[in-house]
C-alpha cells in the first residue's frame, strides 16, 4: 500500500467526510421516501420514478461505499510529504492563497474544500513535499503552486 493513496480498491474516509456521506445517505433515503409517498398519490409521475431511481441509485454507491470504507487515519502520515487526508495549504503563482483536503474520490463532491486525489491537483499534489513548486495539469491548461503546508485533517 502506498500511503500517498492506499490500495487502488479501497476506500479510506475522513471522519467529518463519513459523517457527511452518512447525512447525504440519509438525505437520499428521505427523498426516495416522499417520492413513494408522492407517486402513490399522483398517479406515477415519469420524473419522480426517474428522481426515485437516480436517489437510490445514489444511496446504494455511497452505502456500499460507507460499508467498506476504512478511516485515513489508519494510513501513515508524514507531516512533510502530501498524503491521503491532508489539509494542504497552497500558494498559486500569482500570489493567491488556498486550502483543500485531499479525499477519496466518493468523498469529494460534499463540499468545496474537499477535492478528489483523482482530480488534476490531487495527483499533482499526492507524495509531493512541502515546500516543493508542483505543475498542475488542468483541462483549463497547466499552472504552479507552492506546497506551504500539509497536516492531516484534525479529527475533533
Amino acid at each position: 500500500m502506498t500511503p500517498s493513496r492506499g490500495e487502488a480498491d479501497e476506500i479510506f474516509l475522513t471522519r467529518a467526510g463519513r459523517q457527511l456521506l452518512l447525512d447525504r445517505a440519509r438525505e437520499l433515503r428521505d427523498r426516495a421516501d416522499a417520492l413513494i409517498r408522492s407517486l402513490e398519490d399522483h398517479a406515477g409521475e415519469p420524473w419522480m420514478v426517474d428522481e426515485r431511481e437516480r436517489a437510490l441509485d445514489e444511496l446504494d454507491r455511497l452505502t456500499s461505499a460507507l460499508a467498506t470504507a476504512r478511516a485515513v487515519e489508519e494510513l501513515p502520515g508524514d507531516p512533510r510529504v502530501v498524503l491521503l487526508g491532508d489539509v494542504v495549504d497552497l500558494r498559486l503563482s500569482d500570489g493567491t492563497a488556498e486550502r483543500h483536503i485531499i479525499v477519496h474520490p466518493v468523498e469529494a463532491p460534499v463540499d468545496d474544500a474537499r477535492i478528489s486525489a483523482e482530480s488534476p491537483l490531487g495527483v499533482a499534489l499526492l507524495g509531493r513535499h512541502v515546500g516543493e513548486d508542483v505543475e498542475v495539469r488542468a483541462p483549463s491548461g497547466p499552472y504552479r503552486c507552492t506546497i506551504v503546508s500539509a497536516e492531516r485533517e484534525p479529527t475533533v
